[in-house]
């Protein structure tokens, strides 16, 4: 009687007694399928805070790392895996930080309004591999403005990836790193707005020092910091590995 959905590379084919039965059983992977999605989607909101390692005291054993998410669609879950297993072996890095690409989704057919979805979380790359777009998903990601790319040889798509890694790959702001910390919880103190307590990771904090707030690879704010509590007592700087905020 048709079907609403094609199946994917790697599905069972089952023959059902009646169309009720084969209904609940597609119905059933369908479901399945989505929950995979979905986690994969929670996981690429779960980004952890990203800290700053580089040199505190002269001590550059650390290198500050950054991602680069895609999501990738192919013809064939052959390609799916031979793209997600060269990209897993790409890494491009200097001195002080390195970036490494992930694949936050890959499935195999053209690319859909929902890959797009995944794509908008971690504003991710849409790597294309020998499949086209459905009109909806080039609309959604114009709108949202990401990119979909389109290849038919790995090397290509391998090159073009490198070369988006190195220019997100750029080295800790010019200044001296003084110290890292992690913001552990946010205290809501009414019209004064939101207090960050943290734990310091690394070094020194002080007050009135400008400052980095960044979730993964994304800056969130940059300033100056213009209160620092330990405890309830206002003080001028914070020695790791105490707490403040």
């Amino acid at each position: 009687s048709g079907a609403d959905r094609a199946p994917s590379a790697g599905d069972a084919f089952q023959v059902c007694r009646d169309e009720q039965t084969a209904r609940k059983l597609a119905d059933a992977r369908h479901a399945i399928a989505s929950d995979r999605r979905a986690s994969r989607l929670r996981d690429a909101q779960t980004v952890e805070f990203g800290r700053f390692v580089g040199t505190v005291g002269g001590d550059s054993r650390f290198k500050e790392r950054r991602l680069y998410d895609v999501v990738v669609k192919a013809d064939c879950a052959g390609s799916v895996e031979a793209l997600e297993a060269a990209l897993a072996a790409l890494d491009v890095e200097d001195d002080v930080s390195r970036v490494d690409a992930r694949v936050v989704y890959s499935g195999v057919g053209d690319v859909t309004k929902s890959d797009v979805a995944v794509a908008a979380v971690s504003r991710a790359t849409i790597l294309a591999f020998n499949v086209g777009a459905h009109p909806a998903a080039v609309e959604a990601a114009h709108r949202d403005g990401l990119a979909i790319s389109y290849y038919a040889v790995v090397y290509d798509a391998l090159d073009d990836l490198s070369a988006h890694m190195l220019k997100i790959l750029s080295p800790t702001p010019d200044g001296k790193l003084v110290g890292t910390a992690t913001i552990k919880q946010l205290f809501d103190i009414g019209k004064l707005g939101k207090v960050a307590g943290c734990g310091v990771t690394t070094g020194t904090i002080k007050k009135s020092a400008n400052f980095r707030l960044m979730r993964g690879d994304q800056i969130l704010f940059q300033g100056k910091l213009r209160t620092l509590r330990n405890v309830k007592t206002d003080v001028d700087r914070v020695q790791a590995p105490a707490t403040a905020a």
